[in-house]
């Protein structure tokens, strides 16, 4: 078995984007060293961006908390804006939050002896 370098890790982002009039946070894994070269007509701006190994399953853990976060406002009665992305997280959110659920995710990845589980579901 190939042994993992960091030329052969990914790298995990958090960055401002836009489609269709709808700005949105996103989570994402990408090749480029330049998280914004990957969509460069979308994204806006960077707030995030770390090799990992995990990358994959931390991006899943990140969007999937996202969700919960949007589905948690709406249930709540708040009208949150869908965004156009799956990965993505609502505008209506400041930065703050996209922020420490991505910093707590990266976290955990980096700090246990197991990657987060992608089919945690809290409900």
């Amino acid at each position: 078995m190939p042994s993992l370098t960091i030329e052969s890790m990914d790298t995990l982002y958090l960055v401002s984007a836009m489609k269709k009039g709808i700005n949105y946070w996103k989570v994402g894994i990408t090749q480029h060293s330049n998280p914004l070269d990957r969509d460069k007509k979308h994204y806006l701006e960077v707030f995030r961006a770390e090799q990992t190994h995990d990358a994959h399953l931390v991006e899943l853990a990140v969007a999937r908390t996202f969700g919960w976060v949007m589905n948690g406002a709406r249930r709540e009665g708040f009208h949150i804006l869908e965004p156009p992305a799956r990965e993505g997280l609502s505008y209506d959110f400041p930065v703050e939050v996209p922020l420490e659920i991505y910093d707590w995710w990266l976290h955990l990845a980096n700090t246990s002896d197991r990657a987060p589980n992608p089919d945690f579901d809290p409900e």
